[in-house]
């Protein structure tokens, strides 16, 4: 087979027992040890399907054919995984999640660094051209790695992660959070954390299901949403599957956009001194004005791949870094995101400021955006990732697992769709650089939708 063909977006994305067999899986599995040179330990963890779990077991046994050690999680949410690989200090790590891509049936397998930052496309290629050109090494008999049994990992994360907050100031103010872990192995992490530190937690879809569903949905989330106003929470979070992306809703129910949330961690990141900003070339455009206004401050822009942001915040020493998804990083507990960190860190600017985030949202600079709706059939408000990323394929199209955010280029801006809750519409909202160009671009999108064109015919 041509292994290159398993590779998609910089990760390996593929349908289990069709492109992804366990035979091919146990292949990558010692490729992986070649590329690491056949020594060390890998920590490696999946969520809670079945194909990933058979799947895992026989890239394990790749590994261990290899000559490497293996230390198991188990089910455990990506958090977790990229918190073992440095606290043990392993050479890596690895994970067997769902697809992104909603209603697929294809898993990813995403691989990290002994820092616990993302495999780069070229690294991944590296690893499938082990296996294209039959370059696997593998260790002899008697040097065969063994399984490292692992004890209280999520009890160190926890300990850990709330030594990075002010976690004292949240004592006697009834906090409460609403919850969403998508059915993944977060649910086992984030309501004992946030108990850990006083916080009341009202957690939906926080177990392992019998039959496994693809979470979230705009049911779910208008779901989540009701909670939080039913329970005067002080705001919702919905996680996906394996914890990596987060969606954060105001105290109204209300879901904020991942840009105005960047913006709103930008303003408390400069509050306290911080200078060196990274993001992503698709996101809000406020951020040069805001981070422009401070003397000695700047913003590096980089292209939104895997590992790009966490890398570059190590490089330039960033003391923040964001990007369209809900990934949040703060350096000072390490380069890669954090949603459980980043869901503590909003609840201590809340406290801190004795606002509600509604308010501080309110106060928080934004470009107006232009607003657009579509109404559309049942079938396309289920499909329309497909159908935009299919139609729409000579663009940047970022899945922001509330919806996606297509990208036409710095010099004409992006479009963020979302399905309404209520009823069969998609609801656009645009950020233009060309503010004239906003209907051609709505148009372009609503076109795609209906399956009008199959790219862009814009300049």
């Amino acid at each position: 087979m041509n292994f290159s063909d398993l590779l998609q977006k910089s990760r390996i994305v593929a349908e289990p027992n069709e492109e992804l067999t366990p035979e091919i899986s146990a292949s990558l599995g010692a490729a992986m040890g070649t590329l690491l040179k056949n020594q060390g330990t890998i920590t490696v963890a999946r969520d809670f399907r079945p194909d990933n779990r058979m799947l895992k077991r026989a890239f394990v046994s790749g590994i261990m054919s290899a000559g490497l050690n293996i230390m198991d999680l188990t089910a455990a949410p990506i958090p977790v995984l990229q918190f073992a690989i440095r606290r043990f200090g392993t050479v890596g790590g690895v994970m067997f999640t769902s697809h992104h891509v909603h209603h697929s049936d294809k898993i990813e397998v995403k691989m990290y660094n002994r820092s616990g930052i993302e495999y780069n496309r070229k690294d991944v290629q590296n690893l499938l051209n082990i296996c294209e050109q039959d370059k696997i090494k593998r260790s002899k008999s008697n040097k065969i790695g063994n399984l490292i049994q692992t004890l209280e990992v999520n009890e160190l994360y926890e300990r850990a992660i709330t030594e990075f907050i002010d976690a004292a100031s949240f004592e006697d103010l009834n906090l409460q959070i609403v919850v969403d872990c998508s059915n993944g192995p977060i649910g086992a992490i984030i309501p004992s954390l946030l108990s850990r530190v006083g916080v009341e937690v009202v957690a939906l879809n926080s177990y392992s299901p019998s039959i496994l569903k693809r979470l979230p949905t705009s049911s779910s989330l208008k779901k989540l949403s009701k909670v939080i106003t039913s329970t005067d929470a002080n705001f919702g979070v919905c996680f996906d599957v394996d914890g990596s992306r987060i969606i954060f809703f105001d105290e109204q129910g209300n879901y904020i956009p991942s840009d105005l949330m960047l913006t709103l961690f930008v303003i408390e990141q400069l509050k306290k001194k911080a200078s060196v900003f990274i993001t992503t070339e698709t996101t809000t455009k406020i951020l040069e004005q805001i981070i422009g206004e401070v003397p000695g401050a700047k913003l590096i822009r980089v292209k939104n791949i895997p590992g790009q942001v966490a890398n570059t915040v190590r490089v330039r020493r960033a003391h923040f870094g964001g990007s369209d998804t809900g990934k949040l990083r703060f350096p000072e507990y390490a380069f890669f995101s954090d949603t459980a960190l980043a869901t503590l860190k909003l609840l201590e600017v809340i406290v801190k400021s004795g606002k509600t985030l509604t308010e501080l949202l309110a106060d928080t600079p934004q470009i107006k955006k232009s607003q657009y709706e579509i109404s559309t059939s049942n079938e396309k408000m289920t499909n329309f990732h497909e159908i935009i990323e299919r139609n729409l394929s000579d663009l940047k199209v970022i899945d922001t697992l509330i919806g996606l955010k297509i990208f036409f280029g710095s010099d004409l801006g992006w479009i963020h769709i979302v399905p309404s809750f209520d009823e069969n519409k998609l609801l656009l909202s645009g950020e233009f650089s060309k503010p004239a160009k906003g209907p051609e671009l709505f148009k372009t999108v609503e076109y795609a939708l209906e399956g009008k064109l199959t790219k862009p015919h814009l300049k």
